[in-house]
């Protein structure tokens, strides 16, 4: 009866070996493994390889894909050069007075509607805005409250009050018709 059994050397030499052996038979490493050096991590690449021919193609058809599967954070170092947007936020409400709409536009909004993610109108689309603004704006007030398709209910922040998001759809719909 045979065993397989793994001899991990991957802290010697980054390699692991496989040997087969009888039942009751000891387990001997092989002498090269046993005697290979300990190695010193790799340094990093310095540059990525050339992209495939294939690869080449589809960033020249789609030139957007790279920004849009691109890595969601960045790591900034104090004092160096750093390129990373800091989200806008809302200031807190004040009791009984609605913020502007600019103001949750870019707060909230502006996920969606400034890329046109999920089929939302492009902010400043005049023609993909033009047939929402034909159905009236109490359809586009309702839509906006309540959610509509792919769009969760005030833009997925719970705490806007309706005149906020009003405000906001006011504001959307003025740059864009």
């Amino acid at each position: 009866m045979k065993k397989i059994m793994m001899l991990a050397s991957a802290a010697l030499c980054g390699l692991s070996a496989v040997a087969a052996v009888q039942v009751g038979t000891p387990v001997q490493a092989p002498a090269s493994v046993m005697a290979a050096p300990m190695l010193s991590p790799q340094p990093p690449v310095a540059k990525a390889p050339p992209d495939t021919p294939a690869t080449q193609k589809m960033i020249k058809l789609y030139p957007d894909m790279i920004k849009r599967i691109s890595a969601f954070g960045k790591l900034c170092v104090q004092g160096g050069s750093c390129d990373v947007k800091v989200p806008v936020t809302l200031a807190p409400a004040q009791a009984g007075v609605a913020r502007a709409g600019e103001d949750i536009f870019k707060a909230v909004c502006t996920n969606c509607h400034s890329e046109g993610l999920l089929g939302s109108p492009k902010f400043g689309d005049k023609s993909a805005w033009a047939p929402r603004i034909a159905k009236g704006k109490p359809t586009l007030y309702q839509h906006a409250i309540a959610g509509f398709n792919s769009m969760p209910a005030r833009g997925g922040q719970a705490d806007l009050a309706d005149q906020e998001v009003k405000n906001a759809v006011d504001y959307m719909v003025s740059k864009s018709s």
